[in-house]
């Protein structure tokens, strides 16, 4: 249930000239982030947007994000508030505070679960508004941080990085893994990404978890310019992920199925419909 960059470093993240403004309206960034439309459905999630093109909600079966847009105070200010919940296991329900920076974008989140753990986000964009950095805290300062950084080329994520700090801001005993993004193959032209489709984890590896279905309320940036058809993982012998898109007559795509390719075979990792 994605030109230019702005200076960034691994625990100061990138910001933009206007990121420190205050945003006029919460989550009214939707036609800017999805100028063809948004989705109404992927897979069997569903989208549900308010009169003033606002995500509201997004469901799929007993799962359930609600966002709502003000002024919501906790130790500082947030303009958006994110429920999660299941009604299945409501011992994994959580909340989602997110400040946004001047392009309309989360700069900052406060997650909370049910038992009053919290966790805390960071996210840096590119001069273009593409998500290119974030920061995820793992049981707090002390314990360190998972980091992810996106090196884009010509508009298209190209390399993933993730690693790990102490809560010195070290980089931790494992060095992480990179991960390599392809538009084009020896038998495929590239395609453009005309429904501005970013599903971090499944498009891209980036571990994002529970933040990852804010970018369909138009919250964590823009997207690639192009869909990516192949994610190779370094030192893992040849082995990669294959995509293969099925686009409709006006450039959208409706489905996309993922293939794990490996020496001497290949089976099929998934598959996600979309509505539109």
């Amino acid at each position: 249930m994605a030109a230019a960059l702005c200076a960034a470093t691994v625990l100061g993240f990138a910001s933009c000239s206007d990121d420190d403004d205050e945003p006029t309206v919460p989550g009214t960034t939707i036609e800017e982030v999805f100028p063809a439309g948004l989705p109404t459905q992927i897979g069997d999630t569903k989208i549900t947007t308010n009169a003033n093109g606002q995500v509201t909600k997004i469901e799929d079966g007993s799962e359930s994000a609600v966002f709502e847009y003000g002024t919501f105070s906790r130790a500082t200010e947030y303009q958006v508030k994110m429920t999660v919940s299941d009604t299945e296991y409501p011992e994994d329900n959580f909340t989602i505070y997110m400040q946004l920076n001047g392009q309309g974008f989360v700069s900052h989140a406060l997650q909370v679960y049910a038992d009053g753990e919290e966790d805390t986000w960071d996210f840096g964009y590119n001069g273009d508004g593409q998500l290119n950095t974030l920061k995820r805290s793992e049981g707090g300062d002390e314990d360190g941080f998972e980091v992810t950084e996106m090196t884009y080329t010509a508009g298209n994520i190209t390399s993933v990085k993730e690693y790990e700090t102490r809560g010195n801001g070290e980089i931790g005993g494992d060095a992480g893994s990179t991960s390599t993004i392809e538009y084009t193959t020896s038998s495929a032209a590239a395609i453009d990404n005309k429904g501005a489709l970013m599903m971090f984890d499944d498009m891209f590896g980036v571990d994002m978890d529970e933040m990852g279905i804010a970018y369909f309320a138009g919250l964590l940036g823009k997207a690639t310019k192009q869909l990516p058809l192949v994610r190779k993982y370094d030192g893992q012998d040849g082995s990669f992920f294959s995509y293969d898109w099925t686009i409709n007559a006006a450039g959208l795509p409706t489905k996309m199925v993922s293939t794990f390719n490996y020496d001497g075979g290949s089976y099929e990792d998934g598959s996600i419909t979309f509505k539109w």
